[in-house]
């Protein structure tokens, strides 16, 4: 018997044996890195939809947002610090998923949709006041984004008030 083939065998064996199990530990961490961010992607869902629904389910929330995305100055002293507290809440949501997506948590054509809505949130006049306010609450990365969102222009208003 040949000591020196059989060893030689042996450590071929082992040696597919560790390719094999780093392929299976590459595919775990595909599989984990897709439900990472189909978990991401439920959260934002989760987190923007109770932000929306703050606005639809009340018609005086609904018109203190209106009335703020048009014009700040419109709005009294504590319909102004609701709507610049939704404002905070909208934002620090866009900055998240922002975040989410530069760390490649968050899904590209998810992303793309939110850069939309946000291209067309700063397009607002009263938003636009209110960033003014609160960019220094943000990262410089993120002010970037907006301040290129809101300096390229192409937004279209989300909504508009009938005067």
């Amino acid at each position: 018997m040949n000591w020196e083939a059989i060893g030689a065998i042996g450590e071929i064996v082992a040696a597919a044996a560790v390719v094999a199990s780093l392929v299976f530990v590459g595919w775990q961490m595909l599989q984990n890195t897709d439900a990472l961010r189909t978990s991401t992607s439920q959260s934002h869902a989760e987190l923007y939809s109770s932000l929306a629904t703050r606005i639809s389910e009340s018609r005086e929330i609904a018109t203190i947002y209106l009335t703020g995305m048009s014009d700040l100055s419109d709005l009294d002293d504590v319909d102004r610090v609701r709507f610049l507290s939704f404002m905070s809440a909208i934002f620090r949501f866009y900055e998240t998923s922002y975040v989410q997506h530069s760390k490649h948590k968050l899904d590209q054509e998810l992303w793309d949709n939110i850069e939309k809505q946000l291209r067309d949130m700063v397009a607002a006049p009263g938003v636009r006041s209110w960033w003014e306010m609160r960019k220094h609450w943000h990262s410089p990365q993120f002010c970037s984004l907006v301040e290129s969102l809101i300096s390229t222009g192409g937004g279209k208003p989300l909504y508009e008030r009938k005067t």
